[in-house]
């Protein structure tokens, strides 16, 4: 699901929390891992 920093900011105000910080290693791809193939692309 794709929420906007803004709107994620004002749901964990709610709860105290003042601060947002992502682990590069969880939210993105291995480096040198080679780019997903897309179903259905190039008329597949």
């Amino acid at each position: 699901m794709r929420l906007h920093e803004d709107n994620l900011r004002e749901l964990l105000a709610a709860l105290g929390v003042s601060v947002i910080q992502l682990d590069p290693v969880l939210v993105g791809p291995e480096v040198g891992a080679p780019a997903p193939e897309l179903v259905g692309s190039r008329g597949r």
